[in-house]
């Protein structure tokens, strides 16, 4: 009996650290300006992985002009700055997360005609 109660323990503890291993734990934050350089406040901020082109993540800047994504997998991905009507104003250059990195100080301009 207690053989098997060993068995099923581990199992249960295999079965969990390959879940956990599934779940991302990157990080990437930054800030969101004009192009005066000026924080942009309460704006859409979007990460969009590079190879498959579909969204990762959204939020919104704070007072700051701070944004952050977290709970990332692994992956290349693009930060865009989104206005009002939808449409993208601003994007930052590709960057490569690796599994559990972190990626900070990203700072993500509007266009001129966008800001």
């Amino acid at each position: 009996m207690m053989k098997r109660i060993l068995v099923v323990m581990a199992l249960v503890a295999l079965v969990a650290s390959s879940a956990y291993a599934g779940q991302g734990t990157g990080s990437i934050a930054g800030t969101a300006t004009n192009a005066n350089n000026v924080v942009m406040t309460g704006v859409r901020v979007q990460l969009r992985n590079v190879d498959t082109g579909q969204l990762a993540g959204t939020t919104q800047s704070g007072a700051n002009g701070a944004f952050s994504f977290t709970g990332l997998n692994p992956g290349s991905f693009v930060i865009e700055i989104v206005d009002a009507a939808g449409q993208v104003i601003g994007t930052s250059a590709s960057m490569t997360l690796a599994a559990g990195a972190v990626i900070s100080g990203v700072t993500v301009a509007a266009s001129a005609a966008g800001a």
